[in-house]
C-alpha cells in the first residue's frame, strides 16, 4: 500500500470498512431489543478515582523520562496513583453498580484470558 501511494493511505483505507460497519449496525439495530430502564446508574466516585489513578500514573511515567525517580513529580504522582487505585478497588467492591465488577476475577475462566491478554499485549 505504501509502495503504491504514500503513508497517508494507511489511514484512508479504513474509511470504507467504517462505513460498512455503520451500515451493518443500522441494519442489525432493528433486531436488537433493549430493555427500558427507568434510572441510569453512573458511578461518579468510581469514575473519579479511576480517572485520578490513571492520570497520576501517566504523569508519573512521563515525568520519569525527564527527571530522576526521586523527583517529587515522579514519586509523588506514583504514590497518589497507588492510593487512588486502592481506593478505587475498595469502592468498586462495595458499590451496587460498579464500573468494573471485580468479583469477575474470582472466576478462573474469566481471569486467565484477561491475564494472557495483559502479558502478551505487553510484549508488542
Amino acid at each position: 500500500l505504501i509502495s503504491v501511494g504514500n503513508w497517508r493511505w494507511i489511514f484512508w483505507i479504513n474509511i470504507p470498512f467504517i462505513f460498512i460497519g455503520l451500515i451493518g449496525c443500522l441494519f442489525l439495530k432493528r433486531y436488537i431489543k433493549e430493555q427500558k430502564s427507568t434510572s441510569i446508574h453512573l458511578d461518579i466516585r468510581g469514575n473519579s478515582l479511576l480517572f485520578l489513578s490513571i492520570f497520576c500514573l501517566l504523569i508519573s511515567l512521563t515525568s520519569w523520562s525527564y527527571h530522576s525517580i526521586f523527583n517529587i513529580s515522579v514519586y509523588g504522582n506514583f504514590l497518589i496513583f497507588i492510593v487512588s487505585f486502592c481506593l478505587f478497588i475498595i469502592w468498586e467492591l462495595k458499590t451496587n453498580h460498579p464500573i468494573i465488577d471485580l468479583r469477575l476475577f474470582k472466576n478462573v475462566s474469566f481471569s486467565s484470558p484477561i491475564f494472557a491478554i495483559f502479558v502478551f499485549g505487553g510484549t508488542t
